[in-house]
C-alpha cells in the first residue's frame, strides 16, 4: 500500500548518474517502518499518555521527512532546527535523562 502511495503522490527517487537503480523508487519506506513500530508498540504496551506523545512526535518527524522527500524545498538550517526541536520534544516527553558529570 505504501509503495502505491509513493507512486501516486510522486514521492519517488528518480534515477540519475549517481544512483544505481534504473527506475523510480518510492521513498515511503520510513513511513512503513514507523507504522510497523507504532502498531507493535500499541499492541504490546497499549494506549498510555507517554506512548501516544512519543508516537505523535515520531509521526511529526515522519511527515517532515515525507515532505522533504516529496520535493518541497527547505533550507538546510530549517531542517536542522526542526530536527533539534523534534529530538528535544522526544527527550522531554520520554523522560530520558543524561547525567554527564555524575553526582557532585
Amino acid at each position: 500500500m505504501l509503495i502505491w502511495f509513493g507512486i501516486r503522490f510522486n514521492i519517488l527517487e528518480k534515477p540519475d548518474y549517481r544512483k544505481i537503480h534504473t527506475k523510480p523508487i518510492p521513498l515511503t519506506g520510513g513511513l512503513a517502518v514507523f507504522l510497523a513500530f507504532a502498531c507493535a508498540l500499541l499492541f504490546f504496551i497499549g494506549l498510555k499518555g507517554q506512548i501516544i506523545s512519543i508516537l505523535l512526535i515520531g509521526l511529526a518527524y515522519v511527515i517532515f521527512g515525507l515532505l522533504d522527500d516529496a520535493g518541497i524545498k527547505m533550507r538546510a538550517s530549517y531542517k536542522i532546527v526542526a530536527h533539534v526541536i523534534f529530538y528535544g520534544l522526544f527527550i522531554v516527553v520520554s523522560g530520558i535523562s543524561v547525567n554527564f558529570f555524575g553526582q557532585w
